[in-house]
């Protein structure tokens, strides 16, 4: 709903003080004074006082958030500009809360569950860079010594040693660049970012979690939009702004299109059963005759946050042995390379 120049937290208490501030009688002057003192960043403070100046010479509060896109984005101005219009600002106010505490405890558990596992990882390569660097060149000196012949996988093993600590310094700051420039091509390059998303959404787990994620999103917003008094077509273009999933938003356009020629929401959704399952669309229906389509969507998306939480601790619970079993299978068949070589020694030996 915000661009991501302020932090999810900043984002949340925000509006949980503007909210607290309408209801007790400020004015919008007022309210932006006091906006503008407490702001936790500068350049939240830096918005809030032209947007008091905005409010200041006669702009709407739509309006004055309108001028800061970079920060506001249309699903935020449109419940605004609905609640200036119906006078239900506080509510509209107190909805974008809601909906944006929602995404930050969503956003909570993905890291929760993602914890763990990553520390496996980063442990993982943490040690086998201690094994290349510092365990095998002094076993490949023992057997230079000896003048032992070892098997080639022991010797690719010693080569690729062999170039890492001669190296060492240029070995951990490639890893480091390698790490950046992961982090720069997911954050930066959305067209690489989509192409890795639809990799691993294409995983046994990950397609369930995805789809129960993009679901309540879905459902969460269109809620927001209805509760706000915001027309049905306009309610589902902007939603569609909610998916950073390439066939999500593909289909988005044709509901639209389909419901503005006077098919039912639930008819419209339909069209795309591997993307809204059955009972999400028998819900909508259900909302849709009865009028109550907003209440019937917030419990779907209460019912696909759950769903999508429980999805992500059974994942968490199945990656982490496997990555542990993963790891100590490399460890293993280092180790093993290296044994190898000494068990054929000692039988030599013995033959003697």
């Amino acid at each position: 709903m915000f661009t991501k120049k302020f932090s999810l937290l900043e984002r949340i208490n925000f509006l949980k003080n503007f909210h607290l501030l309408l209801k007790s009688g400020l004015n919008l002057i007022e309210i932006f004074e006091i906006l503008s003192v407490e702001a936790e960043s500068r350049e939240a403070k830096k918005v809030f006082q032209a947007m008091l100046v905005s409010i200041s010479s006669g702009k709407s509060l739509t309006e004055s958030f309108e001028d800061h896109p970079r920060y506001f984005d249309k699903v935020f101005t449109a419940a605004i500009r609905a609640g200036e219009q119906s006078g239900t600002l506080d509510r509209n106010i107190s909805f974008l809360a809601e909906e944006l505490e929602n995404s930050y405890n969503i956003k909570k558990n993905l890291q929760a569950a993602a914890f763990y596992p990553l520390l496996v990882l980063g442990l993982a390569i943490v040690i086998l860079f201690f094994i290349f660097l510092f365990v095998i060149p002094r076993v490949a000196s023992v057997f230079a010594k000896l003048q032992l012949k070892v098997p080639v996988y022991t010797q690719i093993l010693f080569s690729i040693s062999a170039i890492l600590s001669r190296n060492i310094l240029s070995s951990i700051l490639f890893l480091i660049f390698i790490v950046l420039v992961f982090v720069f091509v997911w954050r930066v390059l959305k067209p690489v970012r989509l192409v890795i998303f639809s990799f691993f959404k294409r995983l046994p787990g990950i397609n369930k979690l995805v789809q129960a994620v993009n679901l309540a999103k879905y459902a969460r917003t269109l809620s927001l939009l209805f509760a706000s008094g915001i027309p049905i077509l306009e309610s589902l273009e902007l939603a569609a702004n909610v998916f950073e999933d390439p066939v999500y938003r593909s289909a988005m356009p044709v509901i639209k299109d389909d419901v503005s020629k006077g098919v039912s929401l639930d008819m419209a959704l339909g069209a795309w059963p591997d993307l809204f399952p059955q009972m999400y669309r028998s819900a909508v229906a259900v909302g849709w005759k009865s009028g109550n389509l907003d209440q019937v969507l917030i419990d779907l998306a209460v019912f696909y946050e759950r769903k999508a939480a429980n999805i992500l601790k059974t994942l968490s619970t199945l990656i982490e042995p496997l990555l542990i079993v993963v790891v100590g299978t490399l460890v293993a068949l280092i180790v093993i390379t290296i044994i190898a070589p000494i068990y054929q020694l000692i039988g030599r030996i013995g033959a003697r």
